[in-house]
This record gives C-alpha cells, sequence and structure tokens, in this order.
C-alpha cells in the first residue's frame, strides 16, 4: 500500500484491517488514491465518531465510495460529496437517487456565466478589493462566498476562485 499517500495515512489506513480493506475495495483507480485516502480518514472517519459507529457498519459499498470521492474529482464541491455520502449512510439510497433528492447538480464551469457574477460581486465591493491588496487573503474566501450565493451553488468552486483573482488582479 503506497499509491503516493503520505506515510502517515498509509500507517493509519494500515493500522486497522478493516480500514485496509475497506480502501482496497474503494480504490478503482490509483490515481484518485491520495483523495479516496482524504475523504477516508477525514470525513468518513468523522462521521464514524459522530454516529458511534465502526468501519464494519458502514453501510455503503467501498465502489460506492470511490464514485463520490470521483465526483468530486469531476467538480462537484466538497461539501455536495459529503452531503451526498452522509444521505446515502442514514437513507441507504442509491447514489443517482440521493443527487436527484438532495438536488444536487455537477457545478456549472460556464466561465462566462462565473465572470459575470464575479464582476457583480467585485463591483459592489471595492473595500474587499482594497483590503486584499493590503494583505487580508481571507477576504477571497468571502469574496467567493458571496459568488456562490449568487449563483445558488451551482458553480464550480475552483473556477470561481481562478475568475476572481484574475479579475482583482485587473483592477
Amino acid at each position: 500500500l503506497s499509491y503516493g499517500l503520505s506515510k502517515v495515512d498509509a500507517e493509519t489506513i494500515l493500522s486497522n484491517i478493516a480500514v485496509s480493506q475497506y480502501f482496497e475495495s474503494s480504490l478503482c483507480d490509483q490515481k484518485l488514491a491520495k483523495k479516496l485516502a482524504n475523504f477516508l480518514l477525514i470525513e468518513v472517519r468523522s462521521y464514524f465518531h459522530k454516529m458511534n459507529l465502526h468501519i464494519q457498519d458502514l453501510p455503503i459499498p467501498g465502489k460506492t465510495l470511490y464514485s463520490i470521492v470521483k465526483m468530486q474529482e469531476d467538480g462537484y464541491s466538497h461539501q455536495q460529496c459529503v452531503d451526498i455520502f452522509v444521505y446515502i449512510c442514514q437513507n441507504g439510497t442509491s447514489l443517482e437517487s440521493t443527487c436527484e433528492i438532495l438536488h444536487i447538480a455537477k457545478p456549472t464551469t460556464d466561465d462566462k456565466l462565473i465572470l459575470g457574477y464575479v464582476q457583480a460581486v467585485l463591483d459592489n465591493n471595492p473595500k474587499s478589493i482594497e483590503d486584499y491588496r493590503n494583505g487580508k487573503d481571507r477576504v477571497i474566501g468571502y469574496l467567493v462566498g458571496q459568488v456562490m450565493k449568487l449563483g445558488q451553488g451551482k458553480l464550480n468552486p475552483s473556477m470561481v476562485s481562478k475568475i476572481m483573482m484574475e479579475e482583482i488582479n485587473k483592477r
């Protein structure tokens, strides 16, 4: 077991045979090993602790967890993927029906649409641009959040961040 994982992640996974077996059963593509390990070690473990469960109690087959992580790789937000994971654990629904029930759709990557939202938010927040230029990097999170709110959560967050930085640098 290496798959490009950090020593700590690999040791954490290997320290529990059930976790190790679940990880192996989830790994459909080694290119996503690190993301799968992160989701398993952070989100799945958090859910276990919250619900007082063990890996053996996890009602999601490994292939479904892989599909959820793959969705994140394909542009769905991390939070959407966490919501899907939790909903499936609690309700035993399929991945497809969960996305329908939760109204989760792939975030748009339409750069013209995103640019319009970014420009509107920047036009309404000149002080935030000034704050950013004065070293307050955290303001980017606020601005991206405002764009995501305007786009009703249906925008690709990494594209929003990228376009946000490009537009700030032009002003």
